[in-house]
């Protein structure tokens, strides 16, 4: 095998399991164990000045033999199988770090060095999703070959990316997280109290009426339930923005995509939209939802983030924020 077909297998392509970044590498049918993986220690009885080009070729062309089979298109199915590709890749970087001090400035041919420098340079990477891919098997996950398919796209992306930077010397995309709502316990108490009072007294008096009404007009009564059912969801509003307000609410942008989470006693809804960075993020009064009621007994509207995604849909998020912090995050959003 050429070191040229070794340096193109060692290339990293996407996966992902579960939202985990993982790499695929060439499949092979059945993992192999390498038992002969031994460290590359130097003879302590012998001096590097007398170590012959001639075996440190061999021991080159050794190192990447064993090398090639553990670069892989489809990660192992089963978690033993998995632990021991990883223990492999950790033996191979070892052995691999030993040879490449071994070698380092003996004038070898400069195709065999620099294929091993490259696949050094890969180890790391490969060792790290080995260890993704084994928490994704001892965790299990649905939907992985959707969230592959957006990963390999992702990584073509920061691949460019890296490179660029290395050139530059400066990255261009910036991860922003804030946390955009915290949760506010007198609020919640006092909107759940006026909640449950509304809901109580619009039943306790429907029930009373419609009884009253069905005496005289028979199950025609029954038709007030429309009228009443305004008010149940008055109340029944006030109680779910009661709710709300014991939640938090986290957003994370990276790479285009802007995940809002909201977290209420460790049930999460999770929100992701791609979007368009052209558009100029703002705060706005929410489309939906009553208002707050304040301490001077004035209500205030509802403070948001809008957002328009890469289709063109606007969104609104972080709905209850304070204004102050909605307004910093939708500047960094913005860029500015």
């Amino acid at each position: 095998m050429g070191t040229g077909d070794f340096f193109h297998r060692c290339q990293p392509k996407a996966a992902n399991i579960d939202g985990v970044a993982v790499r695929q590498y060439a499949e092979i049918p059945t993992l192999i164990r390498y038992a002969n993986m031994q460290h590359l220690e130097p003879d302590s009885t012998s001096s590097t000045s007398e170590t012959s080009i001639a075996t440190l070729e061999r021991n080159a062309y050794q190192w990447m033999t064993r090398m090639s089979p553990l670069v892989l298109d489809t990660l192992p199915s089963t978690k033993t199988a998995a632990k021991r590709h990883l223990a492999d890749l950790q033996q191979q970087l070892q052995t691999g770090r030993t040879l490449q001090q071994a070698i380092a400035g003996m004038g070898l041919n400069p195709s065999i060095t620099t294929s091993i420098d490259e696949a050094i340079r890969h180890l790391p990477d490969m060792i790290q999703d080995a260890e993704a891919h084994i928490t994704y098997l001892e965790t299990g996950a649905a939907n992985a070959e959707d969230a592959a398919e957006q990963l390999r796209e992702k990584l073509a992306r920061r691949a460019a990316q890296s490179e660029v930077n290395d050139i530059i010397g400066k990255g261009f995309e910036q991860s922003i997280q804030a946390t955009t709502r915290q949760r506010n316990i007198p609020a919640a108490i006092g909107t759940g109290l006026f909640g449950l009072a509304w809901t109580s007294f619009t039943t306790v008096h429907a029930f009373f009426m419609i009884s009253g009404m069905m005496q005289a007009f028979g199950w025609a009564a029954m038709f007030l339930l429309l009228f009443y059912s305004l008010f149940w969801a008055v109340g029944l509003g006030m109680l779910a923005t009661s709710a709300a307000s014991f939640g938090t609410e986290t957003i994370d942008v990276y790479d285009g995509t802007l995940t809002s989470t909201f977290n209420l006693f460790g049930f999460k809804r999770v929100k992701k939209i791609a979007i368009d960075t052209s558009y100029r993020a703002k705060v706005v009064k929410s489309t939906w939802g009553p208002m707050v009621q304040q301490s001077n007994r004035r209500a205030a509207p509802q403070w948001c983030i809008e957002v328009r995604d890469t289709a063109g849909t606007k969104h609104q998020i972080s709905k209850g924020g304070d204004k102050d912090i909605l307004e910093e995050v939708a500047r960094q959003l913005s860029g500015t």
